[in-house]
């Protein structure tokens, strides 16, 4: 057998070992393009419709990679946070339940409590009528601001 029938064989599998690292199976397609390659070089042709096989074979596979991922990627890139169900929170009245240091205050919403942050700074006291007017996702805490009413 011909020496450029390893060469490719060797490629092939560096790129399929080289896609145990990544996650995207990129690699995985052009790995599989070049153990196809090897065979045509196994066949004998010459090396400049092997390149041509490997070219196009890796071009389909790109393309191919990229259709796939797009389809999948977009159920799988949503931007999710873990207590995105605080917004469902937000502007309801809610009672004050202790107080903390540094404008934290704790709060029970259907017998759920909740850390909070005090949005204008006022001070307020165990049993406060509060509005919760936004959540801070980097905290996982709602901020809240007196209720006036």
């Amino acid at each position: 057998m011909d020496s450029l029938f390893y060469i490719w064989l060797i490629i092939g599998a560096v790129l399929m070992v080289a896609e145990i690292v990544g996650t995207d199976y990129f690699l995985l397609f052009l790995g599989l393009s070049a153990l196809i390659t090897s065979i045509v070089a196994a066949t004998g042709f010459s090396l400049q419709v092997q390149i041509i096989v490997f070219c196009i074979l890796s071009f389909c596979s790109i393309i191919f990679w990229f259709y796939r991922h797009s389809k999948t990627g977009k159920d799988e890139k949503t931007d999710y946070q873990p207590n995105s169900g605080l917004r469902t929170l937000v502007g309801r009245v809610s009672l004050v339940d202790s107080v903390g240091s540094d404008s934290t205050v704790k709060i029970v919403v259907n017998d759920t409590v909740y850390l909070a942050f005090v949005r204008d700074g006022s001070v307020l006291k165990p049993g406060e009528s509060v509005k919760i007017v936004d959540f801070d996702a980097s905290s996982d805490r709602l901020i809240v601001e007196k209720d006036n009413k």
